[in-house]
């Protein structure tokens, strides 16, 4: 069940940039799933890095409320924050758990459910804005404002599924979707129709999200996987795709979303375009690392109060007309995390990586590894999230990385670990 709610956001009683379904859902289960752990590189590598961040940023929170006897805001910027990361570790132990105990048929099935039901609420939205006063209205009331509680209508054309955003939307189908559907094909040996039918309903969906971020996570992932593998052909078949569904929507909708934002960028009115400023506050933590204290870091949740001693007024100013005046912050996650842990916090989170890579390559040398034909795309999923984290995704409460970390590590422990064969069989 909790697979179907990837897809998903709800609406929270508070104000919060991000309230994925499916993280609410894994922090209540985690109790659950806290009984006979198995240890492995990457949950010892991610539990030094919530361990780290939490001493850490406890120091720094007493330093700055005694410094500068600030207002609850720090405190409350700091609860928020340890939240969202203890969503993350919830997020990584009970995917963890469960990818441990589904076969990966069920693992597909489920999936599947969550990527059809988005498409369909998806589809409705669309033929809702050309048919007004039709059972499409309906339908999108129900699950967006009805269900969930969220903003029925975003810009003109832009699909959003069941998420807050489109852009969110954007992450679902280049970070999970394709790269499970890539895995189906995989696990079936060939290319079905319906599958084709599939991969042009989530790329269409993409298209018009008009998510510049969403375009240069699909087209990075497939032209890294033209070049590294595997299925090059498939890979080389969506990119094409793509490329023809983009300039098909671009030209059917002329002054999209992402055409404004385009123009914005080259023109350099940065102030218009709030995914343009976005992207400059994020360097802005690099440019002050020879000018201020950053590179020991302020402490979790310290970026909305050190948030203009870190950008430039002129930048700060323009991402404070898109956000909340009271919590200014990052839409990068390595961004935040150099802003916050400092370098070695940083280190710590590329340490991640590189141990979720090395489990990586212990899978692919098993000589189990064809029980679990997502394991071929272990790599190009997890490059591809690292860029999102890097450019657009902001917060430890998204679910993809966890989702890809707690993959990888049940599947490193049933071969690599156990020596015994991966429940992820053909049955």
């Amino acid at each position: 069940m909790i697979l179907i709610l990837l897809p998903i956001d709800i609406s929270l009683p508070i104000q919060a940039t991000t309230s994925p379904l499916v993280g609410i859902t894994a922090f209540l289960l985690v109790p659950f799933m806290l009984r006979k752990i198995v240890v492995t590189p990457l949950l010892i590598a991610v539990a030094f890095f919530v361990v780290y961040i939490f001493f850490h940023s406890i120091f720094f929170l007493v330093y700055d409320m005694t410094q500068y006897q600030i207002e609850p805001l720090r405190f409350s910027s700091w609860v928020r924050q340890s939240a969202a990361l203890l969503t993350g570790l919830a997020l990584y132990l009970v995917f963890r758990k469960v990818f441990l105990s589904i076969r990966y048929s069920l693992l597909m099935r489920s999936l599947s459910i969550g990527i059809v039901l988005v498409l369909v609420v998806s589809v409705c939205t669309l033929l809702w804005r050309l048919m007004p006063e039709s059972i499409f209205q309906q339908v999108v009331i129900f699950f967006r404002a009805d269900f969930l509680s969220l903003p029925v209508l975003t810009q003109p054309y832009r699909l959003a599924g069941l998420s807050r955003e489109p852009a969110y939307f954007a992450y679902y189908i280049t970070l999970i979707a394709l790269p499970l559907v890539f895995a189906f094909i995989e696990y079936n040996g060939k290319f079905r129709w319906s599958i084709l039918f599939v991969v042009i309903f989530l790329i269409g969906a993409l298209c018009l999200t008009f998510s510049l971020t969403g375009y240069i996570l699909l087209f990075s992932m497939l032209m890294l996987g033209c070049i590294l593998g595997p299925s090059r052909r498939n890979l080389l078949r969506v990119l094409l795709l793509g490329i023809c569904s983009l300039a098909l929507v671009f030209f059917i909708v002329p002054g999209n979303y992402a055409q404004k934002s385009i123009d914005l960028f080259f023109t350099g009115y940065f102030e218009k375009s709030e995914s343009s400023a976005d992207r400059l506050a994020s360097l802005s933590p690099f440019y002050a690392i020879f000018s201020s204290p950053i590179v020991l870091g302020y402490g979790l949740g310290s970026t909305p109060f050190h948030f203009y001693d870190i950008v430039p007024e002129p930048i700060a100013a323009i991402v404070t007309k898109f956000q909340w005046k009271e919590y200014p912050s990052f839409g990068s996650l390595v961004a935040r995390l150099f802003t916050e842990t400092g370098i070695i916090g940083l280190l710590f989170f590329f340490a991640i990586g590189s141990i979720a890579y090395y489990e990586i390559l212990r899978i692919q040398r098993s000589p189990y590894n064809d029980r679990c034909p997502t394991a071929r795309f272990f790599h190009l999923a997890l490059i591809g999230t690292g860029i999102a984290y890097t450019t657009s995704i902001g917060s430890f409460a998204f679910p993809y990385l966890w989702f890809w970390l707690g993959l990888i590590d049940a599947h490193y422990i049933q071969i690599s670990v156990s020596g015994i064969n991966s429940p992820y069989d053909h049955s």
